[in-house]
């Protein structure tokens, strides 16, 4: 017996295991799962969007409904005979009810995620997913991820992934959305630094920085981008001469902040449009290079270097980190690591030695257990009373300073009219 064909098959065609909608554009999600020949998810396409649903079934659902009643007044006097069983039947089957419609409930979820993604909803996301693209300066491998595809599946189950070369497009049309605000800006202020990668690359990123009609601080990453020439004062300055062209705010750049480096210095020098009064080398830069300079004492090189020796240990060995977090509980101090002193992270002097005093005796504790720490390695890391003692004045001296420059550090407002020209 031949298999009766369905009539969806006149508004789609089979593919294997996919069916494709006729009646949609062929850019549209129209892409259906049909495994086995299934056709329930094509049939709520046509239903729901293009209210077309199967005319023969109604027809023959009529009949059958006719047919009934035919045979219900036939069999009157039968069904007055059962009426004891039927209410008996009716009241022993009453509860399996609400679990009925709890279950045609779900399965009417689970339609619901079959329902196609519309166009309009589909722009909404591959906009979405650029500007995120473009906000956390992810790669554009990132939306051909496996992880992205799972995370869509999720949310929006029929969403088909954006293309690269669809979402460079519209990569494009936000770089021409922050021209159009740099252009309607009357000044625009810039910050740059150059920078290496841990695989050892060099790379300089230039920012803009300007003020909406709202009063409001906006800022933008114009480019990050490898150096592979020299950074001499010369290809700085063509690097900075390239970006502001190509952002078209050559005409209004009115001040560059850099750090203190002579090449970029002189590479700002060198810009013409730039007057010298307005270029300057950032304040907490300069003020952590005074903060270093000061520290540069023989009594004070030998404390920093104890202590990022102790914190070295703990840092090397889970027997002692675990230990100190298991003391720390037994104490009542919030649980916490120590910090290691980076030399070229602002304030880790600071941060390293204000983390040592607050778990001093937690430290000593650890360091004393001699199933933990031998004999040994705690003379070496062992700390006196007097270096104690400096140590906290070092930490009451460096505080002002750590406050100082996480306030000119912070994005939502200008630290400049803290400071007169000259600083």
């Amino acid at each position: 017996m031949s298999k009766v064909k369905s009539w969806v098959s006149n508004y789609a065609k089979r593919v294997g295991d996919k069916a494709y909608c006729d009646l949609c554009e062929e850019n549209s999600n129209n892409e259906f799962s049909c495994v086995g020949g299934t056709t329930g998810s094509v049939l709520r396409h046509l239903k729901n969007v293009h209210n077309i649903s199967n005319q023969q079934e109604s027809n023959k659902t009529q009949s059958e409904e006719s047919n009934e009643n035919i045979n219900e007044q036939s069999n009157a006097h039968n069904l007055e005979l059962c009426d004891t069983e039927i209410s008996t039947f009716t009241s022993t089957s009453s509860s399996t009810v609400p679990s009925r419609k709890r279950r045609r409930n779900n399965l009417t979820s689970e339609r619901n995620d079959t329902t196609p993604c519309s166009p309009e909803r589909t722009e909404i996301i591959h906009q979405a997913v650029a500007k995120m693209v473009a906000l956390n300066q992810l790669p554009i491998s990132f939306c051909s991820s496996a992880g992205f595809h799972y995370f869509m599946s999720i949310v929006e189950p029929n969403y088909k992934a954006i293309k690269e070369e669809a979402l460079k497009k519209r990569l494009y049309a936000l770089k021409t959305d922050i021209k159009e605000k740099l252009r309607s800006a009357q000044s625009v202020s810039c910050t740059s630094d150059c920078w290496s990668s841990l695989s050892q690359q060099s790379y300089i990123t230039i920012g803009a920085h300007i003020i909406d009609t709202q009063w409001c601080p906006i800022s933008f990453t114009l480019t990050t981008h490898e150096l592979h020439e020299r950074h001499t004062a010369e290809n700085l300055t063509q690097q900075l001469e390239n970006t502001f062209n190509e952002w078209e705010i050559d005409k209004k750049v009115v001040a560059v902040v850099t750090d203190n480096a002579k090449n970029i210095v002189n590479a700002v020098t060198s810009l013409s449009y730039i007057p010298e009064v307005c270029s300057s080398t950032c304040a907490a830069h300069s003020l952590q290079l005074c903060i270093n300079n000061s520290l540069k004492t023989d009594t004070i090189t030998e404390i920093i270097q104890k202590c990022s020796k102790l914190v070295g240990h703990f840092k090397h060995s889970n027997v002692a980190m675990n230990e100190l977090h298991k003391k720390q509980e037994q104490l009542g101090y919030p649980k916490s690591s120590l910090l290691q002193y980076c030399k070229t992270r602002w304030n880790s002097i600071y941060t390293m030695l204000d983390r040592l005093f607050i778990n001093r005796s937690v430290i000593l504790s650890v360091l004393t257990d001699r199933s933990i720490t031998t004999s040994d390695i705690c003379r070496k890391l062992e700390i006196t009373e007097n270096q104690w003692c400096l140590i906290e004045t070092l930490i009451c001296l460096l505080k002002p300073f750590y406050v100082l420059t996480t306030v000119l550090c912070k994005e939502n407002h200008s630290p400049v009219s803290m400071f007169e020209t000259g600083f």
